[in-house]
């Protein structure tokens, strides 16, 4: 009678081992979506975020590089009055 008790207990706790296994797999592969979920967001923003001050620099040396252009040839046209 104690041998089968000890082997029913047995079997339920292996039973509830393999139940616990499922449950933290389960967790673990939510967990796993959710971050890459989040990382592939951040990485969206963070190229947004790069994209944008590329383009702010981008066009901040276009108004330096027009404003040289423009002092050039304001200079070249004094220079060529007689």
């Amino acid at each position: 009678m104690l041998q089968t008790q000890i082997s029913n207990l047995s079997i339920q706790r292996e039973a509830l081992r393999r139940e616990v296994l499922k449950v933290q797999q389960e967790d673990y592969q939510k967990m796993l979506g959710n971050f890459s979920k989040e990382l592939e967001s951040k990485k969206t923003l963070f190229c947004i975020h790069i994209f944008g001050f590329s383009l702010f620099y981008l066009m901040l040396l276009i108004f330096i590089a027009s404003g040289i252009e423009k002092s050039r040839h304001h200079r070249v046209s004094c220079f060529s009055l007689p």
